[in-house]
């Protein structure tokens, strides 16, 4: 992967998606999965601006967040950055107690190693750190799976209209949402190091970073590492449901 110094453009395009065009894949495609938190929103971004001829932040704001009434942005507005909640950055003693959850070990130690994939993919190929999630610049920038920002009631209502109809909207059929909760690749994530289970753009229960008990089935969301999307997660059945946006980067055994 290449390094790539901030100069106040590095996360949008053309240099990313540039790169990301002439990079080869880490191992062959289909034989194993990893999380790229990074580069997906620039892939992701190039995809819905090539479609659509805007930026995704554009389109979010046109078809979703602006109908819907939300308070969520990818991109935040000048105006939203005082409400911005400061994240409480990670220290050793956080890295310690993360230590101590076993099935964590092995993810902690890579993070912290820049000649592992986990340290290349998560943050290793550009200059960034955990201070980035409170550099003002971190969210002015196009990086659609880094600076996503939302209340917890705005992003309670972005799921609900995924799962069901909200103010006359919906976002997802009913047969989406069941592609979607579909397990597409189960098992151990090659960045991660631990186990993870993907849907169809969505995250579903499976291993640490989302445990869930065997009888609950059908959900799907993600969790974030800086708090702005903690946790966010829709179950398509009539129930009470939570939305949670923490402050704190990294998890310890007491915010599991």
């Amino acid at each position: 992967m290449v390094r790539v110094a901030w100069t106040g453009i590095v996360w949008s395009r053309p240099p990313i998606t540039d790169t990301l065009a002439a990079a080869t894949p880490e191992w062959p495609p289909g034989t194993a999965h990893g999380y790229h938190g990074v580069s997906i929103g620039h892939l992701a971004g190039e995809i819905v601006r090539r479609i659509s001829g805007g930026t995704l932040s554009e389109y979010l704001a046109g078809e979703i967040t602006g109908p819907l009434g939300l308070d969520c942005y990818v991109r935040v507005p000048d105006a939203a950055m005082p409400r911005m909640a400061k994240m409480v950055l990670p220290d050793v003693e956080s890295l310690r107690l993360g230590m101590q959850i076993p099935e964590m070990a092995d993810f902690v130690t890579a993070l912290n190693d820049p000649e592992t994939l986990t340290y290349r993919a998560l943050y290793g190929s550009v200059v960034m750190g955990w201070e980035s999630g409170n550099d003002p610049r971190t969210f002015q920038v196009e990086s659609p799976s880094m600076d996503g920002v939302a209340s917890a009631h705005s992003l309670a209502r972005y799921f609900a209209a995924m799962i069901g109809e909200v103010d006359g909207i919906r976002l997802f059929g009913p047969d989406l949402v069941d592609r979607i909760r579909e397990p597409q690749a189960d098992g151990m994530d090659m960045i991660l190091r631990v186990r993870t289970a993907w849907g169809v753009g969505f995250a579903v229960p499976g291993g640490p970073f989302w445990p869930a008990p065997e009888k609950i089935t059908g959900l799907f969301g993600r969790s974030g590492a800086t708090g702005s999307f903690a946790f966010a997660f829709a179950d398509p059945r009539p129930r009470p449901r939570l939305r949670l946006c923490a402050q704190r980067g990294l998890r310890t055994p007491r915010r599991r």
